[in-house]
């Protein structure tokens, strides 16, 4: 691996980034692209899932966003420290959305991460996400699905 950690840096913001691209554009290919055989994806209370293995990940994902008619993930502010071929990092997150039944829903969190370099890439091996606020608001607008392929 090379040693510049600013490269370093943003490849692991371009991973996060694809991430929630794959959660908006409800890709599970490209989502169970982004974890490691033996990854791990929890989500804390009040979901309180967790689900290990990359095959297994994909499935929850797409179970998941199966629910909802439309359904947005946003990446904010984060920060990385890279150890070696190790780096920790922590997002500020929200998402909206609503369900089939209409019911709307809207959280904030953040989301800590352990990911590893192999295969000239990083790759999530666990990725938790902290509820700090969740609430169910009325989302009266327009709903309008995205284009299969951008």
């Amino acid at each position: 691996m090379s040693v510049n950690l600013n490269h370093q840096e943003w490849l692991i913001k371009q991973q996060v980034a694809k991430f929630a691209d794959a959660v908006n554009l409800r890709n599970k290919n490209l989502f169970t692209s982004l974890w490691l055989p033996d990854g791990i994806w929890k989500l804390n209370p009040p979901m309180n899932m967790t689900v290990t293995g990359k095959d297994n990940i994909g499935n929850l994902f797409a179970d998941l966003l199966d629910k909802w008619e439309f359904f947005v993930q946003m990446v904010h502010t984060g920060v990385v420290e890279i150890q070696g071929e190790k780096a920790i990092a922590r997002w500020c997150m929200s998402e909206i959305g609503r369900s089939h039944q209409g019911k709307g829903f809207q959280n904030y969190g953040i989301y800590q991460d352990q990911l590893i370099w192999r295969d000239n890439q990083w790759l999530f091996l666990e990725r938790t996400y902290h509820f700090s606020y969740i609430e169910e608001p009325q989302l009266l607008g327009n709903a309008f699905p995205l284009p299969q392929v951008f």
